[in-house]
């Protein structure tokens, strides 16, 4: 599970990164506690390169582990881990994970196919979600507790750490912290008020 030829810090909690909700990344980027995690998302940014290294070397100053969603590529050139979005675990890869993603890349998961194709490609961590209502996607139907305990429990089994999102907040994230199934949270507003 992160498994890799170098060292890789295992964060607690994973910001998602969107400038139409929240612009300034580095504000929030500097209030997170120590050894978190970063997801650049943003899949439209016109420089979205360029975005990826200045948040790479924001991360590595700040000593926060980084992540590219939906490109294996910029996560493979920035030394960063990869995040694949839904769409990207819904059907199975065509080409497995390459040696320096393996077991340190995270994959969306909305049910138990998601996970499985998780585990099977090598990746080390699952977001499950939406776990409860979210602004992202306000009209998706919610996993709830039972239905986030049922994926989290099945990733476990697989070997996935979990990550819990989706109306993730601090009284959301004990509750379901409580199970010991969870291993951390991600988010995007969350972290607006840290």
């Amino acid at each position: 599970m992160f498994s890799s030829a170098r060292p890789t810090l295992i964060p607690r909690r994973l910001l998602i990164t969107d400038s139409d909700r929240f612009p300034d990344w580095q504000a929030a980027l500097a209030r997170l506690p120590m050894a978190s995690g970063v997801i650049l998302r943003d899949y439209a940014h016109p420089h979205r390169a360029e975005l990826g290294e200045r948040m790479a070397r924001a991360c590595r100053q700040k000593g926060h582990v980084f992540f590219v969603a939906g490109d294996r590529a910029l996560a493979t050139k920035l030394g960063a881990g990869y995040h694949a979005p839904a769409y990207q675990t819904r059907h199975p890869l065509r080409h497995p994970l390459p040696p320096p993603l393996r077991g340190r890349s995270l994959a969306a998961a909305h049910n138990k196919a998601e996970v499985n194709r998780a585990a099977q490609h090598g990746f080390g961590a699952v977001l499950i979600s939406p776990v409860f209502a979210t602004a992202s996607h306000p009209n998706a139907p919610c996993l709830g507790v039972y239905g986030f305990f049922d994926l989290a429990n099945h990733a476990t089994r697989r070997g996935l750490r979990v990550y819990a999102l989706g109306g993730m907040t601090p009284q959301n994230h004990r509750r379901l912290a409580a199970s010991g199934q969870v291993y951390g949270f991600a988010g995007i507003t969350t972290f607006n008020n840290l």
